[in-house]
Formats: C-alpha cells, structure tokens, sequence
C-alpha cells in the first residue's frame, strides 16, 4: 500500500488527461481533463486534484519519438516538467515515455464502435490512465 496517491498528467496544448492510482498502487483512473489556460491556472488545478486526492507523486507523459528522441512536444512538456518539479513542494514529479499512448486510448476508444475524435477529452482521460498504468505495472509497489 502507498502512503500516498499517485497521479499522472498527459499534458497536451489545449487540454491535459490526468489520471490518478488507488491507495494500493495497482490500478489506475481516469480523473477528467483539464483545460489548456496557461501554467499558473493550470497549476491551481494540478494543486487541487493533489490535495483532495491525496498525491504524493506527479507521473508527466514524456511523448518522445518512436526512435527515442526529443522532439518540440517533449521539450515543452520537458520544461513544464521543470517547472513543475519547482512548484509542487513535498510532490515528487517524474517524466514518464508515454510512445503510443494516445494510439492505444484512440484504438481503444474505437473498439467501443463510438467516433474519438468527437471525444477528444475522453481520449485525453484514457490516455492519462494508460500512462499510469505502465508506470504503476513497471513499479511494483
């Protein structure tokens, strides 16, 4: 059991999944989307979700190239990354490889028969969830 929730941001530019894990550390939720209004307000956001949550650790999506390089989405959710790390006080903030994760939540989504990108804050949700879910399965807690 962790002493504290874990919660992930699938940080895009107009709006950000967040996902949060269970008390135990092995499954995790879809917590909504947030959307994009600069990094100060978003910031509150993160900050609310944290405190009534109860988090302890900030998993970011790290959305590097298939061949492993940086491209200018990374480098923007790196330096948030960054900022963050400064801003949330006692919260540990990691950057996490979320290659594919979106694909995986649109083909998911899509398996349901339902049209995704009619629902782009439920993709970004699920997407957030996934990228949860590979940390929490690669970190056995």
């Amino acid at each position: 059991m962790l002493d504290k929730r874990i919660m992930c941001l699938d940080i895009g530019k107009a709006r950000t999944g967040v996902a949060v894990s269970d008390i135990m550390g092995m499954t995790a939720q879809g917590a909504g989307v947030i959307q994009a209004k600069g990094f100060e307000e978003d910031l509150k956001e993160y900050k609310r979700i944290i405190d009534e949550r109860g988090v302890g650790t900030l998993v970011i999506g790290y959305p590097l190239n298939l061949d492993g390089t940086e491209g200018e989405r990374a480098a923007d959710v790196r330096a948030q990354y960054e900022a963050l790390k400064e801003a949330l006080e006692g919260i540990d903030v990691i950057l996490w490889d979320e290659r594919l994760s979106t694909k995986e939540a649109e083909r998911a989504f899509a398996e349901t028969g339902k049209n995704w990108k009619k629902k782009r804050q439920v993709i970004d949700e699920m997407a957030a969830q996934i990228i949860l879910q590979s940390y929490l399965d690669a970190n056995i807690f």
